[in-house]
């Protein structure tokens, strides 16, 4: 698959006490648990971070590039978008979305062609699937306050999928604590 998934960890995490990308989680930062979760299978990444959660993450061998904590969420995506480039097709996870681990799931959405979210029961979730030759078309003329939900719904198809993280938002301390909680117990 020469998909890469943009993974969003710019904003302030306000509601989680933090940037979610650091927050604590098994033992390790999140980014770190999610960075493994992408390894395990075999999907490339990008992180659109802020400069603070650049400076916690250190030297790590993750690819990323820095937005403004501040500014909308399609500003990150736009960003990431960008770093990856025109010929690829990338997948959207917001940070707080764990990356699911049924790599059935990525292909799945990838395998349409157009763009794609994973629906678990009666919920829409991520990652949300964009393939080049759309962004190209569709991005051309966007700016960092547009919503990304707006401009693909008109060709989004939804893909059935199995795994519930998909619509896993991870938001508040008790999420985090819940999520802590269905992985020890799996």
């Amino acid at each position: 698959m020469n998909a890469v998934a943009v993974i969003l960890a710019a904003g302030r995490g306000r509601r989680a006490g933090g940037p979610k990308a650091l927050h604590p989680f098994a033992g390790r930062p999140w980014w770190q648990v999610q960075q493994a979760r992408l390894d395990q299978i075999e999907i490339e990444s990008i992180w659109v971070v802020s400069e603070a959660v650049k400076q916690a993450i250190g030297p790590a061998p993750l690819p990323t590039c820095v937005v403004d904590p501040d500014a909308p969420m399609f500003a990150s995506v736009l960003k990431g978008v960008e770093t990856a480039g025109p010929q690829r097709d990338i997948f959207i996870l917001p940070v707080d979305v764990p990356a699911s681990t049924d790599k059935s799931v990525w292909t799945s959405l990838a395998a349409g062609g157009q763009p794609a979210a994973p629906r678990f029961g009666r919920q829409t979730g991520h990652p949300i699937f964009l393939p080049a030759s759309w962004r190209r078309t569709h991005l051309a003329h966007v700016g960092p306050n547009d919503r990304l939900d707006d401009l693909i719904r008109p060709s989004r198809i939804e893909i059935p999928v199995s795994d519930p993280l998909v619509v896993c938002n991870l938001n508040t301390p008790e999420d985090w604590k819940l999520l802590e909680q269905m992985q020890s117990d799996s």
